[in-house]
């Protein structure tokens, strides 16, 4: 049988019986479908390492699915080393990895960290919150979820409340509670003298706004920290 150009002649069979000459495709050459694999997951690969660059060396399993690294490429980067389990609190992270090295970058990465492994509803909040947004000093790691949520993390303090719109912002692409619901939270828990610093540090800032912490006390008449932010804020 003859060749045929980018394929070879075959013999086709039709329920006429007639016989026709069909043109074959060429048989795959592995190195390119190899190449071709390569190609892809080199893809994969930066793309997951930019997620990490500006998510403090964390990913979310979530997140790695979304963009294209399936169960078993994860198992995949799992053992060759290229993700890696977080321990927290003596546990297993649940559904959250640090790329290419077995630890994150400070708390910024571990603040991303706990939102991953919390959902994506959660909120970075309270003290923690105030640190993000250079309020007051903690180190702590708080996430505020939606009430009903089933969510419990070893080494995070979680909160189940409602939050508006409004009472939510980003900072560096991580979900925080807004300055106004931060102070709110931080005057339920801590001193006199660290709500007072973190509400001096709103003005040095030039974030003040006496209108929108009226309007988040307005809505929360019975928080616990209420009458001492109201107090402060107010002189």
């Amino acid at each position: 049988m003859s060749q045929a150009r980018n394929g070879r002649v075959v013999f086709c069979h039709t329920r006429d019986a007639t016989i026709h000459l069909c043109t074959a495709p060429p048989p795959r050459d592995r190195s390119i479908a190899d190449a071709e694999r390569r190609g892809s997951t080199d893809h994969l690969d930066a793309v997951l390492a930019r997620l990490a660059g500006a998510q403090g060396g964390a990913v979310g399993r979530m997140q790695l699915l979304a963009d294209g690294i399936g169960e078993r490429g994860i198992d995949r980067r799992l053992a060759s080393g290229h993700l890696h389990i977080l321990m927290l609190a003596g546990r297993p992270l649940k559904g959250v990895y640090a790329v290419g090295r077995a630890r994150l970058d400070g708390l910024r990465g571990w603040r991303w960290a706990a939102s991953l492994a919390c959902g994506p509803e959660s909120v970075i909040s309270d003290r923690a919150a105030a640190d993000v947004q250079d309020l007051i000093s903690s180190s702590r790691l708080e996430v505020s979820i939606p009430p009903g949520a089933r969510r419990r993390r070893a080494g995070i303090t979680v909160h189940r409340r409602a939050l508006q719109p409004q009472d939510v912002t980003t900072v560096d692409g991580l979900r925080v509670t807004a300055w106004p619901r931060t102070v709110l939270d931080v005057a339920a828990v801590e001193p006199t003298k660290r709500l007072a610093l973190a509400l001096d540090r709103t003005v040095t800032l030039r974030i003040f706004d006496l209108n929108a912490m009226e309007d988040l006390l307005e809505r929360h008449p019975r928080a616990h920290g209420r009458r001492p932010c109201e107090r402060r804020s107010r002189r």
